[in-house]
């Protein structure tokens, strides 16, 4: 299991982010992670480095509380909200 101090990394980065970083550097996809800030645990259960690369986090213009969604790498659409930004409102221009 790795315990990983959120507190030792840049603070614009996700779970997800930190994730998919650690398996590109060579961890085991399969490796049980506990995220903490000092000495409190982020989440309630431990999951695998796989769980949370698959996920990004998205702040809503609904609002709603932040949330973790599906990561989308390759994302060929305008989504309604920005993944871990404010969020996006399409403006018209009339000519």
């Amino acid at each position: 299991m790795l315990v990983l101090d959120l507190n030792h990394y840049a603070e614009t980065l996700t779970c997800g982010d930190i994730a998919r970083d650690l398996i590109a550097d060579g961890q085991d996809p399969k490796t049980l992670v506990r995220f903490m800030r000092g000495s409190t645990k982020v989440f309630m259960t431990d999951s695998p480095l796989n769980y949370w690369a698959g996920t990004a986090v998205e702040e809503s213009t609904k609002g709603e509380w932040m949330k973790h969604v599906k990561y989308r790498a390759n994302q060929t659409h305008t989504p309604t909200e920005e993944a871990s930004g404010v969020g996006l409102m399409v403006k018209y221009e009339s000519a």
